[in-house]
């Protein structure tokens, strides 16, 4: 009797578990990696010798990246739309256990990009970036 218990439970167990609905298959479809990453508006761009300065927003925290100039042809970013960038700080956070981060060293304003001055915008800004993804002003 017991195992005949056993059996119905065991039963009961194994079909109560099966799922009905067919699994969705996902061959050969894109994924796009991009929609998976931060995404950051474009308020401001401005042109420094031959360096663009690319102003941009997300949640609350703004971003200022740096990009060489390039004159290959491609769709350029346009300023009020959102693009996936792939940022990276050019500032030194660290030299050997030393901290000297902009907000512990106040007086250090800025960096050098390529022979270009690259000053911080000490109310908001305290970090520059280039994006991995931009070359130019074209995203990769």
């Amino acid at each position: 009797m017991i195992r005949i218990i056993l059996a119905f439970l065991f039963f009961c167990f194994v079909f109560a578990c099966k799922s009905t609905k067919e699994p969705t298959s996902v061959k050969n479809k894109a994924i796009n990696l991009s929609d998976f990453r931060d995404k950051y508006k474009v308020i401001r761009i401005d042109s420094v010798k031959h360096v663009f300065v690319v102003y941009a927003k997300k949640d609350a925290g703004l971003f200022k990246i740096v990009s060489l100039k390039d004159t290959t042809p491609c769709p350029r970013i346009r300023i009020g739309q959102e693009y996936p960038f792939v940022l990276m700080s050019r500032v030194p956070k660290q030299l050997g256990n030393l901290d000297i981060s902009p907000n512990i060293i106040p007086h250090i304003t800025g960096i050098d990009f390529y022979g270009v001055s690259i000053p911080f915008e000490r109310d908001s800004i305290n970090d520059i970036f280039v994006a991995l993804n931009l070359r130019g002003l074209c995203m990769q």
